[in-house]
């Protein structure tokens, strides 16, 4: 992870490279599960992180899922979620992925 500058309140926030962190993996739950626990720690510590997946064409729910929709479940979720997790060169269609697999945890939850 590489430490970067906020833009606007003039702090350090961890950027994570998804082409460099993941390079040879980014589509299983056990991948994804370390990216959630690396946003986790970034959070702790800077309160905010940057998520830059290169313009990369992930499309593995499974990967996107684990590592960026289950921290809903740990109560990273809506307006808190947008200013603490901020996503650098998605691809459109992981974007797409991602909403809906936040709206599916969305739902379950209300059950």
């Amino acid at each position: 992870m590489v430490l970067r500058p906020f833009l606007a309140e003039g702090g350090q926030m961890k950027r994570i490279d998804i082409r460099e962190e993941f390079p040879d993996d980014r589509m299983s739950r056990k991948a994804g599960e370390r990216l959630r626990n690396m946003i986790l720690d970034a959070l702790d510590t800077d309160g905010r992180v940057e998520v830059d997946f290169g313009g990369l064409i992930i499309a593995s729910t499974s990967f996107l899922d684990e590592g960026l929709a289950k921290l809903a479940d740990q109560g990273l979720t809506g307006e808190h979620f947008h200013t603490a997790v901020v996503f650098k060169n998605i691809h459109p269609r992981d974007q797409e992925v991602l909403e809906d697999l936040f709206d599916t945890r969305a739902l379950n939850s209300r059950k």
